[in-house]
């Protein structure tokens, strides 16, 4: 289900939309992050080790990638933010799952939603 809000209105709307099958549960609420891309208008969440786009226009969501931020298992709870001026999503930081442990992070990536891919900026560093 995906509900909007109106700032104007000050209103939610539930939206007529078949949302696909997004992992992410229980993590939303304190692991994933939601931020506008305002290239390509839509509304984006990284969560659970995936990144998916909200086109309100369409009423649809898509699945734009995985997210593992170079590590073999999921990524998640990052602070993400819009950098405006790259048109990319930086995701700096959270916790990464590395065999059966939970590690956390302190790299920065940024991701680019009209193509799909993400690249390094700043590298894991060990204590």
């Amino acid at each position: 289900m995906t509900w909007t809000y109106d700032l104007r209105a000050g209103e939610w709307t539930i939206e007529d939309t078949v949302t696909p099958d997004l992992p992410v549960g229980a993590y939303l609420s304190p692991w994933g992050r939601a931020v506008y891309d305002e290239t390509a208008r839509r509304s984006v969440i990284t969560a659970d080790g995936v990144v998916a786009g909200y086109d309100a226009a369409r009423h649809e969501w898509e699945i734009l990638s995985s997210f593992s931020g170079g590590v073999t298992g999921p990524k998640q709870g990052c602070t993400t933010v819009y950098d405006p001026t790259s048109g990319r999503i930086i995701a700096i930081g959270g916790s990464a799952q590395i065999l059966d442990n939970w590690v956390e992070m302190n790299d920065v990536w940024a991701f680019n939603t009209g193509t799909g891919t993400w690249s390094e900026l700043l590298a894991q560093s060990t204590p």
